[in-house]
């Protein structure tokens, strides 16, 4: 069996073409959206956790019951056309032993479609009114929890975009046809005031661990 076609039958099993094009994005700028949030440009970790069962809140944000983070990726690397056969956002999440599976799965973390135009260097707390996602389930892009805790480690979370109904497809060809970027907010609707003050969600930013900065996944076939 020739090499090409051993990769042809691999990626029909997985669902994929060998003319796809699969491309991982690492975020270029990331940030925590909270008002005593410190220096974007060096914290490794970006936090999120909502209030009173809502993952989005009033777009000021203030006193800190609700808590975002922003996801800014490049997308030159992606092909101009094509159909998007997939896509994900991969995130590592700090272990916390005060949140249990469970409790993950009821108040999973949430990728939404943020606005592009901010940087980690310069960011202000009040730059979040101008990039904040919306509320209610019809801008959700899709949703995940950490299925398993192992202490001390991250654990692997990975976030189908393409499953919501956010619209992710048309806001990625309109951004690869203009700006090349494109931002995700991550929210949630866990809630510290409701399972305690350490019930929150941290991720690795890419200011840490380059292998464990938010990704962005996508595989593209020709068209």
């Amino acid at each position: 069996m020739s090499a090409f076609l051993a990769l042809s039958l691999l990626s029909a099993w997985a669902g994929t073409s060998a003319l796809d094009t699969t491309v991982t994005l690492t975020a270029t700028d990331d940030v925590w959206a909270y008002p005593h949030a410190g220096d974007p440009t060096s914290d490794p970790f970006l936090r999120v956790w909502g209030s009173e069962g809502e993952s989005v809140g009033p777009s000021d944000l203030f006193e800190g019951a609700w808590s975002y983070s922003f996801a800014r990726f490049d997308l030159s690397s992606v092909p101009a056309k094509g159909s998007l056969k997939s896509a994900k956002l991969v995130l590592m999440v700090a272990y916390n032993d005060s949140l249990s599976v469970e409790d993950a799965k009821r108040f999973p973390i949430e990728a939404r479609l943020a606005g592009s135009d901010f940087r980690e260097k310069g960011w202000v707390f009040e730059d979040v009114a101008k990039v904040a996602p919306k509320k209610g389930k019809e801008f959700l892009l899709g949703s995940n929890f950490p299925a398993s805790w192992t202490e001390g480690k991250p654990t692997r979370v990975e976030i189908d975009l393409l499953k919501g109904e956010g619209g992710f497809e048309k806001s990625l060809w309109q951004a690869v046809a203009s700006s090349k970027s494109l931002a995700l907010a991550l929210t949630s609707p866990i809630s510290p005031g409701d399972l305690g003050r350490s019930a929150v969600y941290r991720i690795h930013s890419r200011n840490g661990d380059a292998e464990l900065a938010p990704k962005l996944v996508l595989t593209v076939a020709p068209g």
